[in-house]
């Protein structure tokens, strides 16, 4: 007699061979039905979306009147994404900005990373110059000691390259191109079946598809960065809208258009000066400065911008190696996790992973308490073993082995240290 299991894979078998070994995609209501039959139990389409936002199956789009796109860079595996950003991670390629509340911006931007230092006095005196502004970094690190700017510099990469791990374990252990990989590109017809990295806009689209078929809420959110799908060779290309082409290029490249906009920008300049914020002749070359920008005419390309959402008339697809990979993995991971492991086996696997949870902890609050030093270094104050103990307790990291904490303390130079506090029970 067969089990039930022995009695899906027989069932299996004529969809394997006469559908999917024929056709190169399924819609979601024909994964559905697909995977109804593997499992032996109903599967609904909103089933199938709930896999593809866990990540467990990819989900592509079949583009059918057609889209446009910019091309970027490839998903690249982590470990050569941090060769790659060691090797530029210094003061001399650090773009600085005025961000608010007092805080300025040091950024990477090809690599879609950053940090923050905080001083109003040159936060106001810098704020509105848009894009990178060296004077400001000069500024900055004229105020910094060099021991200042070589342990905050250090600590902070360090923090960058945490987070970015974090980040890439979403996507495989890979790192997601620069939005500035796009930047510069022509735009260009896609069509067809193309991939979703779920790396934007289309993963909201996803969410919202599903909360529909839930009865759920409307989903509202919209990206800061756009809408992306993957061509087969792994490529990424940052989907586009295009505004009514020729009446917003014939608009902005009117005087009309150049005389309101020049209006606008001098009365902002001169409040600025009325604030005692900028001088006259700063905000007579940011006005020229202007005027250029605009004196540039705008030409067909300059209206497209990144897509909020996929094309109405696109349609979720499955790719069947995609299917069938998820097949694999399932029916592979079933006899991995159930068959082969002894329970000694299974006792040790947790072990091992609860001390790698413990290693990955100490290494991120480590980077904390460094940034915590470096600012307790700035007001002229140290770091006790009461307060790293605090600290780290604030951070949510309150769990830690004692042994583990003690450690972190030894690790912390002594010209962060003041030794006061409670004793340690060594």
């Amino acid at each position: 007699m067969l089990s039930n299991n022995e009695k899906n894979n027989q069932n299996l078998q004529p969809i394997k061979s006469k559908l999917l070994k024929l056709r190169e995609w399924l819609t979601v209501p024909e994964t559905a039905k697909h995977l109804s039959i593997m499992f032996g139990e109903e599967v609904t389409e909103a089933d199938v979306l709930r896999l593809v936002l866990e990540r467990h199956i990819k989900l592509s789009v079949n583009f059918v009147n057609y889209a446009r796109g910019k091309r970027g860079d490839k998903f690249i595996p982590f470990n050569e994404w941090e060769i790659k950003f060691r090797k530029i991670a210094s003061w001399q390629n650090v773009k600085t900005i005025a961000a608010i509340n007092g805080m300025i911006a040091l950024t990477f931007p090809e690599f879609d990373i950053g940090f923050y230092i905080k001083d109003e006095e040159l936060n106001n005196e810098k704020q509105f110059r848009f894009g990178n502004d060296e004077d400001l970094k000069t500024a900055l690190l004229k105020k910094l000691s060099p021991e200042f700017q070589d342990e905050f510099l250090s600590v902070s990469i360090e923090q960058l390259i945490i987070m970015k791990r974090k980040e890439s374990e979403k996507f495989g252990g890979k790192v997601p191109p620069s939005i500035t990989s796009f930047s510069g590109n022509d735009v260009v017809t896609i069509k067809g079946v193309w991939d979703l990295p779920m790396l934007g806009d289309e993963s909201l689209d996803v969410e919202h598809r599903y909360q529909m078929l839930t009865n759920g809420p409307e989903i509202t959110l919209t990206g800061l960065d756009g809408t992306f799908v993957e061509r087969e060779d792994g490529v990424i290309f940052q989907v586009q809208d295009e505004f009514d082409n020729k009446e917003w290029i014939d608009y902005q490249n009117s005087e009309e258009c150049k005389h309101k906009s020049i209006d606008f920008y001098k009365k902002h300049l001169d409040k600025k000066i009325a604030n005692n914020e900028i001088d006259e002749n700063e905000a007579k070359k940011l006005l020229d400065q202007q005027k250029n920008n605009l004196d540039r005419p705008k030409k067909r390309g300059d209206g497209f911008f990144p897509a909020g959402g996929l094309p109405e008339d696109s349609v979720f697809v499955v790719r069947t190696k995609a299917l069938l990979d998820f097949q694999e993995r399932l029916s592979f991971g079933e006899s991995d996790n159930n068959e082969t492991l002894e329970a000694n086996q299974k006792q040790e696997l947790g072990r091992l992973r609860t001390e790698k949870s413990k290693w990955d902890d100490s290494v991120e609050i480590s980077v904390e308490v460094g940034l915590f030093c470096s600012e307790l270094e700035k007001n002229k104050q140290k770091i006790t073993r009461d307060m790293l103990t605090d600290f780290i307790a604030q951070k949510g990291y309150g769990d830690l082995p004692k042994t583990t904490i003690d450690k972190i303390w030894k690790a912390i130079p002594e010209k962060y240290r003041k030794k006061a506090g409670r004793p340690s029970n060594n």
